[in-house]
């Protein structure tokens, strides 16, 4: 419910002077004084700032729900009514709603102050602070698809920072392949006769004519150490 104001009767006794300025008499006099009725949560389905709630809460010795007034920008009051699930009514820039549709970093419960040795020091405000541009996006009463709990996205370049702090993190586990090494050798003989030995000892497919080739290197082989001898 909005806010409206009442008129309440109130009684005032004003002193009644004689022609010397002497108080002789009260004079009752009889006007209305202007008072503001608190807000209500708009939300369909909060109690926040009903007085039973409120009565009920600070006997249970419970702090009740922060009420925040809805923005006068236009554009932004535009989003608020976006955002908020009410075909019965138009939120309108005198409704208030309750800190318990806000996402907590959108709400300012300390003063942060820096001291001269670099530490902040923080003091709890006596009453929450809505920021600026904070849209309501939790609707506890409401079916779960009306919330959104998402986080607000960081700004470009901060969320450019993070990707490459990533990236260069996995650069490090896995190297690429051009920087492993290629460990494999050829085997080294010191003679010829060492590689006839190893030709030799393997065994092969005596019909393959790349045998008849081998053993014709090893006849050659053999007849030069004869002519030398």
């Amino acid at each position: 419910m909005g806010k409206f104001e009442i008129s309440v009767p109130t009684f005032k006794q004003l002193p009644r002077f004689d022609s010397r300025g002497t108080a002789i008499d009260w004079d009752t006099t009889f006007s209305f004084t202007t008072m503001s009725r608190g807000r209500n949560c708009f939300v369909p389905g909060c109690t926040s700032g009903n007085p039973n709630k409120n009565k009920a809460n600070k006997e249970r010795g419970e702090r009740n729900p922060s009420l925040f007034k809805a923005p006068n920008d236009p554009s932004l009051l535009q989003q608020w009514q976006k955002a908020i699930p009410r075909s019965d009514k138009t939120l309108s820039s005198k409704d208030a709603v309750c800190e318990l549709h806000f996402l907590d970093e959108d709400i300012l419960t300390h003063y942060e102050i820096k001291l001269t040795d670099g530490t902040i020091s923080r003091i709890e405000r006596g009453r929450p602070l809505l920021k600026e541009g904070s849209i309501p996006r939790i609707f506890p009463n409401l079916p779960s698809y009306f919330s959104s709990n998402k986080r607000k996205r960081k700004p470009p370049c901060v969320r450019s920072e993070a990707t490459e702090k990533v990236s260069n993190s996995k650069k490090v586990k896995g190297l690429p392949i051009n920087h492993v090494e290629n460990q494999t050798s050829e085997p080294n003989f010191e003679n010829e006769n060492e590689i006839l030995r190893d030709i030799t000892n393997v065994p092969v497919d005596v019909t393959d004519s790349r045998v008849t080739m081998f053993t014709n290197l090893k006849n050659s082989l053999h007849m030069s150490d004869c002519k030398l001898l």
